[in-house]
């Protein structure tokens, strides 16, 4: 499994790759104190979206996420806590997640396995 910060580096070079505002939320989420990427594969199947976290860490097409569906999996009050400290509404956090979240487990992922360092 890749480091996050590799992933940065390496979507800072793609034109849709400003993952700028939300480092600091997928740091916490993949690599901080508020868990790793097995807590949010975790997470994921407990809200019977497992399928959709496991097309991210496979090779082949990732499956969209919509933003009630990361709400669930975050909870309210984590997805306030994101949201102020990302300095954008919830609404607009929860969007960028689900735009930015599948490539950064798929590039996090690249032997298509999850994996604990």
């Amino acid at each position: 499994m890749r480091l996050l910060h590799e992933v940065y580096e390496e979507l800072r070079a793609t034109p849709e790759g400003d993952v700028g505002p939300l480092q600091s939320i997928l740091r916490d989420l993949l690599e901080g104190p508020r868990g790793n990427l097995r807590d949010l594969s975790d997470r994921f199947t407990d809200a019977g979206l497992g399928k959709v976290m496991a097309s991210w860490i496979h090779n082949g097409p990732n499956l969209p996420i919509t933003t009630a569906e990361l709400r669930e999996i975050l909870g309210d009050e984590r997805t306030r806590d994101f949201a102020t400290l990302a300095g954008m509404p919830e609404r607009e956090l929860l969007w960028s997640l689900a735009q930015h979240l599948p490539r950064v487990i798929d590039r996090m992922t690249p032997e298509g396995e999850l994996r604990l360092q």
